[in-house]
């Protein structure tokens, strides 16, 4: 499958004695990876991320004009990530772009639950790190005056 569809193709399969993975031999060289062009992973990942495995399957049906099983989805989503794990570490370009951004360092982190395939639900931590301009100093008022609520409400204290 590619992004202007399904393709069909015939190639040979190959099997080493020495019990080395199994491949087709001509995927490597036409950009293939797991039936798929390169980019179809990433294009799976972003309705993937956002609805459910099922929904991502039908808005990619209208969108490519191709069949993704959610199960086929869930797996392509996998895969991809499990690319990430292992490209993140190596990315210099990207930290080096953070490093040069003007700005404040800022953490962000937040969680949930989730319900996985093989522990049922679970927790999810989310962080981000990022770097936000910084802004106007907060400046309190002069000593001696109070900001004091304005609203006309008997139980205020701030009054």
């Amino acid at each position: 499958m590619t992004t202007v569809g399904v393709l069909s193709l015939k190639r040979r399969y190959w099997q080493c004695r020495c019990g080395a993975e199994e491949f087709y031999a001509a995927d490597a060289l036409i950009g293939l990876n797991h039936r798929f062009s390169r980019v179809v992973p990433k294009q799976c990942c972003r309705p993937a991320a956002d609805m459910s495995f099922a929904k991502s399957s039908e808005h990619l049906r209208q969108m490519l004009g191709a069949r993704v099983a959610p199960e086929t989805l869930r797996a392509l989503v996998a895969l991809h990530g499990r690319a990430m794990v292992a490209f993140q570490p190596e990315d210099g370009v990207t930290a080096g772009t953070f490093r040069r951004a003007e700005g404040e360092v800022e953490l962000a982190i937040d969680a949930g639950k989730m319900n996985t395939r093989e522990k049922g639900w679970t927790d999810l931590k989310i962080a981000v790190i990022s770097k936000r301009e910084t802004g106007a100093p907060a400046i309190p008022p002069p000593s001696g005056r109070t900001t004091g609520c304005r609203r006309r409400v008997p139980s205020c204290r701030s009054r």
